[in-house]
């Protein structure tokens, strides 16, 4: 076919965990739910592409793109190719199937009790094979514990009342990995730690104060204090876990005097260097940090507090009033790189959080999405990350994280925990 037109062939005999048989209409229904702009949606910008959606068959989705996009197969194995039941939503409604999820995936959800635990249970109809040809996933069921304290989780680990730690907390890393009665799996890149912020929003409306801004962001101390301390100091947006990873682009490292001068040429009185930021309900001690190196350098940052400020303030794509200028976070990679870049480095982009324009790296997004040679890719990707870092376009990038989970020995196959972009595989474990 032609580069604008995608065949999918619909794997047979996949269900959905309610029975109901998985078909190209279940596809189409999908797809028309995440483009529907009357609802809130993360990988909408994924599938931005897809003009249309023909069942042509019981197993045959048809999609006519409204341009190449070598982006879009790897971004249905994300967020976008995330299929769910169709009748089980209409049955459920949204608030319903949001606490009762069916999907075709390896575990079922089980129940979930506020506050205490959620459990999935084996699907025996999973349709994935280990490279034996066995029956995935291995375990029966998977318990998650919801415990809120950081400390209380490691403990339950280290006494056996839990068999895995997910996302261990950084202070607790070394004296894990010590523990010869545990095991680990890291991955590094998993995540891009970020100041998710509107370029839009005075003064960071400012070039110059945006790089000021930058360049008073004292990285490395808040790795050493809040995370590891081996996280590696992001130069941009895509993480080293990917393959469009570019080492050579040049961030806005920590600098005093550097951004003092970009302060000058920002044209500013000292009065207007200062701006408002979203702090969640408390100020936390890493965004303190982040305070006091700026500071360092005349700006002043006016800490809002407030429950769900990233939706309700932050992020006009989720509905918010543009109210604050930036919020510490993370990113998430995404299998291809087009799935970060264009959220962030497109005007429309869902993570674009003013929607504010982005000159130079709007056309190259859509070059690098409409080419298929993957070596031009990553140069395109390479220029549109160091374009949208000169230019402070939509984030203040910070660190790469290191994800560490840790096991009891019984555990097995950790290390296919973590496979491609980071994200946990509980279906290769057994105990």
């Amino acid at each position: 076919m032609d580069p604008t037109t995608f065949r999918l062939s619909i794997r047979q005999g996949v269900t959905f965990h309610d029975g109901t048989p998985f078909s190209a209409e279940d596809v189409k229904w999908n797809i028309a739910r995440i483009q529907d702009p009357a609802k809130p949606s993360v990988p909408r910008p994924d599938l931005a592409a897809i003009e249309s959606v023909e069942a042509s068959a019981k197993d045959t989705v048809i999609l006519k793109l409204k341009q190449p996009n070598a982006a879009l197969l790897t971004a249905f194995g994300d967020r976008g190719g995330m299929m769910i039941s169709p009748t089980a939503f209409q049955k459920l409604g949204t608030d319903g199937f949001a606490r009762a999820p069916v999907g075709t995936g390896p575990f079922v959800f089980k129940d979930w009790v506020v506050d205490a635990h959620a459990t999935y249970e084996r699907y025996p109809q999973y349709w994935r094979k280990d490279a034996a040809g066995g029956t995935l996933p291995y375990l029966q069921t998977i318990r998650f514990s919801i415990i809120p304290e950081a400390t209380v989780r490691a403990a339950a680990l280290e006494s056996g009342q839990i068999d895995i730690l997910p996302f261990t907390p950084s202070q607790d890393v070394k004296r894990l990995d010590a523990d010869k009665r545990i095991i680990s799996a890291k991955f590094v890149g998993d995540k891009t730690s970020i100041y998710y912020m509107n370029h839009e929003f005075a003064p960071l409306d400012n070039l110059w104060f945006r790089r000021a801004v930058s360049a008073g962001l004292d990285r490395q101390t808040y790795s050493n204090n809040f995370l590891t301390g081996e996280e590696p100091v992001a130069n941009g947006l895509i993480t080293p876990a990917s393959w469009a990873f570019a080492p050579q682009i040049q961030n806005y490292n920590y600098d005093v005097a550097k951004a003092k001068e970009y302060l000058q040429r920002s044209g500013m009185p000292p009065s207007a260097w200062r701006f408002k930021a979203g702090a969640g309900t408390s100020v936390s001690d890493s965004n303190l940090l982040f305070e006091a190196s700026l500071k360092s350098v005349g700006i002043t940052v006016d800490w809002v507090n407030g429950p769900d400020q990233f939706n309700s303030r932050l992020m006009k794509g989720f509905g918010g009033d543009s109210s604050i200028g930036m919020i510490l976070s993370t990113w998430g990679m995404r299998v291809d790189p087009d799935g970060s870049v264009a959220q962030f480095y497109t005007q429309k982009g869902t993570y674009n959080a003013g929607f504010a324009a982005v000159p130079e790296t709007e056309a190259l997004v859509v070059k690098a999405r409409e080419t298929y040679n993957v070596e031009e890719r990553k140069k395109l990707y390479q220029t549109i990350q160091e374009k949208g870092v000169e230019n402070v376009y939509s984030a203040f990038l910070l660190n790469y994280t290191i994800v560490s989970t840790h096991a009891s020995a019984k555990v097995g196959n950790t290390e296919n925990l973590y496979l491609g972009e980071g994200k946990m595989r509980f279906a290769n474990l057994w105990v």
